[in-house]
């Protein structure tokens, strides 16, 4: 069970975009909130209480995809940059030392 959880702790260190992924989640989820409220519209002081038929309608199917996709999209630049900076940490150091390079003339 430990060894799950630690391989679960490795892997949120990783996800470096997570949290921007999730407030675009939140973001996506608070305007189609406000669509649907305006197109559902029964407060009298916004068009007298008729719904505005020309705000979008989102469906649920687009929002699990841009949920997914977003998701998929911010955990694979997470993985890319964390590649890359393990990458970059190698190249400056042998044996968890660091490398000392001559200054170039």
């Amino acid at each position: 069970m430990s060894a799950w959880l630690v391989g679960i702790g490795g892997l949120l260190e990783r996800l470096v975009y997570l949290a921007q992924g999730l407030a675009v989640i939140l973001a996506f989820i608070g305007v189609k909130l406000v669509f649907h409220a305006l197109h559902v519209n029964e407060v009298p002081f916004i068009n007298g209480g008729e719904p505005l038929l020309w705000v979008p309608e989102i469906p649920i199917w687009f929002s699990l995809l841009f949920i997914a996709a977003t998701v998929a999209v911010a955990t694979w630049l997470s993985l890319r940059k964390t590649r890359n900076d393990a990458q970059k940490v190698d190249r400056t150091t042998f044996d968890d030392e660091k490398v000392i390079h001559a200054p170039e003339d």
